[in-house]
């Protein structure tokens, strides 16, 4: 699956997730003002794209990276993620084909493994779909876009 194409399905899959969080919001009492965007982390010709993408990954309450064909730029994001500490906070979700090898300098990351058709393997990875849903359900409870009632669900 070309780069573009990986990224218009796993769009796709997120907004499901999101989708799913705002109806989850919605059938629980009391009001909520959930606000969720889904931004691609990349850099644009002219900018300094490292310090672009280090704003940006700083900015961000939730990252998904796959680590399909090992992407030197990608490692490089995941690295800067870790150093924020977004692994240990919960806001990086890794994903990885269950083919290719886990680079050994991120031994004892937690990683969603999928079959190399990222159609196929996530589509249904009810593994991937809960960690993005309570990640994005945390940070609306924490930024007190929920109602007490919501929070609970």
């Amino acid at each position: 699956m070309r780069q573009d194409r990986r990224w218009v399905f796993l769009r796709s899959l997120i907004k499901k997730v999101i989708d799913e969080c705002h109806s989850r919001v919605h059938a629980s009492p009391g009001e909520y003002k959930l606000d969720i965007r889904l931004h691609r982390l990349r850099g644009r010709q002219g900018m300094n794209l490292l310090l672009t993408l280090r704003d940006r990954i700083e900015r961000a309450d939730a990252l998904v990276m796959d680590l399909a064909g090992h992407n030197p730029n990608v490692l490089i994001e995941v690295g800067m993620a870790l150093a924020m500490y977004k692994g240990e906070s919960g806001a990086l979700i890794i994903l990885k084909p269950k083919n290719e090898p886990w680079p050994s300098n991120l031994q004892g990351i937690v990683y969603c493994n999928y079959d190399k058709s990222l159609r196929r393997g996530l589509e249904d990875q009810a593994g991937f779909r809960a960690a993005l849903r309570t990640r994005v359900l945390k940070v609306a409870k924490d930024r007190r876009m929920l109602s007490a009632q919501a929070n609970e669900t």
